[in-house]
């Protein structure tokens, strides 16, 4: 967080950021769009004052494969992604509790995924679908240190929160169709 931005600040930050979101992803007509507007929203507001989102997307749980594959982002990055106890980083460890994770320095979390060296803290938020099934996780990652906290957990647990009207299922099905797919190759 920005030194001049006060905790009431940011917090103002969030709830115009959420009040935004939830009119543009109420007339979304997919899960791959709101996913698009919430990364693209999320990523513009962090230029303008709250916690450097260096780095932010999705990734969706395949549980078959038990992987996650990213479906959007604002830049490239590592997919897919192991899930399995201690092998998969702060992702995969979201993914296995179903619980938010804030990690202030990344060199410092075991089993950390380095998908670019210039990472230095990260938050992982767990999403749910509307039969309250885990079906990927919100991830962002930050170039300083100590960069997330609990109102950035807090919020972005309400921002993500009107993804449960979706089902994700044909996400999660294009997204292992293509994997398989590419397995064939």
């Amino acid at each position: 967080m920005p030194k001049s931005l006060t905790k009431k600040e940011k917090m103002e930050r969030y709830r115009n950021l959420l009040y935004l979101l939830e009119k543009e992803i109420a007339i979304s007509s997919s899960e791959e769009e709101a996913l698009r507007i919430i990364v693209e929203r999320t990523k513009k507001e962090s230029e303008t004052g709250l916690s450097t989102f260096w780095w932010c997307g999705f990734y969706i749980y395949l549980k078959e494969r038990s992987e996650v594959v990213l479906a959007e982002s604002n830049r490239p990055a590592c997919s897919p992604l192991p899930v399995a106890p201690r092998t998969g980083g702060v992702v995969s460890d979201a993914v296995l509790t179903e619980k938010p994770i804030i990690v202030s320095d990344v060199s410092s979390y075991p089993g950390h995924i380095y998908c670019d060296t210039r990472a230095k803290s990260e938050i992982v938020i767990p999403i749910f679908n509307s039969r309250d099934e885990l079906v990927g996780v919100f991830d962002a990652d930050s170039d300083e240190l100590g960069s997330f906290d609990t109102v950035d957990r807090e919020w972005l647990i309400r921002i993500l929160e009107p993804l449960r009207r979706f089902s994700f299922a044909p996400l999660i099905s294009h997204l292992s169709a293509t994997l398989e797919g590419k397995n064939e190759v």
